[in-house]
């Protein structure tokens, strides 16, 4: 899955950058804490499009989509890192395509993984023995083991294109065991090579995959979804995801039935949101939340609720009631929900500088917490947050945004903090 370049021209062409005096944002504290491409031949990594993910000792682990070793296959870009960030010192600990057939995988998806004892587990979307993409491990030594490549039959049954990787009890909070089984989605491939969720298991030393279940298995309609774009799963190992393809929906795995929570676009003009982009989060109370990067009222995405009971809830309208889009547009990336209950998520487009904000939805008011660019071309704080938030535990959130920064002609991408 490729992300584009140069967000912040896009905004602008877009007549998505407001005027300097639009509306004010709640106060809140932000902190850039890494500029990507800092580096010669942006070796530290380049766009990072994964989301972070935090250890127990504090170390946020990241991925880039490009940066790091170059070669035939990423001749001047390089294929991609896994980074660590410490405090603000960031760290290459390993780049994709170490080996000329890029069997080792490269442009990575998703957040990853974390076990008890340390060690990283990951998906590439490229690559592999197969070229359609690879699950690993990166242990604490920074050696990867390659645990399945996708496609190993003709027309890809096993899957193609890897989004995501879970486990049971991800939502909790709670670390890996690294025994038990992982589960994931893939975009395509599966018996209709419109997407799957995929079980990997470890018995007797060695990692199997197996699909669970093939998307667009009601045919015709293809009503089931297609294009799964993101999972996670529960304490009790139900899978909850999105699908993108066709307008998007919302599903629910359970054993082996896949029931779908709701499709988007069944209201008039897909005022409740179009193409969901990940898999979203869930509350305590077993609610669930989400974004949708187009559909809503003006076309440019809703943020929306489907209770525990099942009933689904439009909470924010982006881009409504305004021409700026101070509020956002075209969210991607998943919402973090605290203890509290409260909703933060980002935008890539919108905003004082038309180049993204953090948000936060609290009780049924929706502020912005911060706009990006606000000053103006380059953006050096940064441009188009496109992956979401996620927190220390100390109060603060941390993303990436893909775009700005004072790295490399003010492309290389960012790691922030902000808190609220």
């Amino acid at each position: 899955m490729k992300y584009g370049y140069g967000w912040a021209a896009i905004a602008l062409a877009a007549g998505l950058i407001c005027a300097a005096n639009g509306g004010a944002a709640k106060a809140a504290t932000f902190k850039s804490l890494y500029n990507f491409c800092s580096v010669t031949d942006c070796a530290d990594g380049r766009l990072p499009v994964t989301p972070l993910a935090v250890d127990a000792n504090g170390t946020f682990y990241g991925m880039t989509q490009t940066g790091g070793i170059q070669n035939a296959h990423c001749v001047s870009t390089g294929c991609g890192v896994i980074y660590q960030l410490k405090g603000r010192k960031e760290k290459a600990i390993y780049s994709f395509c170490r080996k000329l057939d890029c069997s080792d995988g490269f442009e990575p998806s998703g957040q990853l993984v974390i076990d008890v004892a340390g060690n990283l587990y990951g998906v590439t979307t490229e690559g592999g023995k197969h070229g359609a993409g690879a699950i690993f491990e990166l242990t604490t030594t920074h050696k990867l083991i390659t645990l399945y490549s996708f496609c190993k039959k003709s027309g890809c049954p096993d899957g193609h294109d890897a989004a995501q990787l879970t486990y049971q009890g991800q939502q909790s909070g709670a670390f890996y065991d690294g025994v038990s089984p992982l589960y994931g989605v893939t975009i395509s491939g599966g018996a209709h090579n419109f997407g799957a969720i995929f079980r990997l298991q470890l018995s007797g030393g060695k990692w199997s995959e197996k699909v669970l279940y093939s998307f667009c298995s009601i045919v015709p309609s293809c009503s089931d979804g297609i294009g799964p774009t993101g999972v996670f799963s529960d304490a009790s190992g139900t899978l909850y995801g999105t699908t993108n393809g066709g307008n998007g929906t919302v599903f629910k795995f359970q054993g082996s039935t896949l029931t779908t929570l709701y499709t988007f676009c069944s209201q008039a003009n897909c005022a409740d949101g179009k193409e969901p982009f990940r898999a979203g989060a869930m509350d305590a109370n077993g609610n669930f939340y989400g974004i949708t990067d187009m559909g809503g009222s003006v076309g440019v995405g809703v943020l929306y609720e489907i209770d525990a009971s099942g009933t689904f809830v439009k909470l924010h309208d982006f881009c409504a009631g305004e021409e700026t889009c101070t509020d956002g547009a075209e969210p991607r990336g998943n919402v973090y929900v605290d203890g509290n209950g409260n909703i933060f998520g980002t935008t890539p487009a919108g905003g004082q500088g038309g180049t993204g904000t953090v948000f936060e939805y609290s009780g049924s008011n929706y502020q912005v917490l911060y706009s990006f660019c606000d000053g103006g071309l380059p953006c050096l704080d940064g441009a188009s947050p496109n992956v979401g938030l996620v927190s220390d535990g100390k109060g603060n959130l941390l993303g990436n945004t893909v775009d700005g920064g004072t790295g490399h002609q003010n492309l290389g991408g960012t790691i922030f903090e902000i808190t609220p």
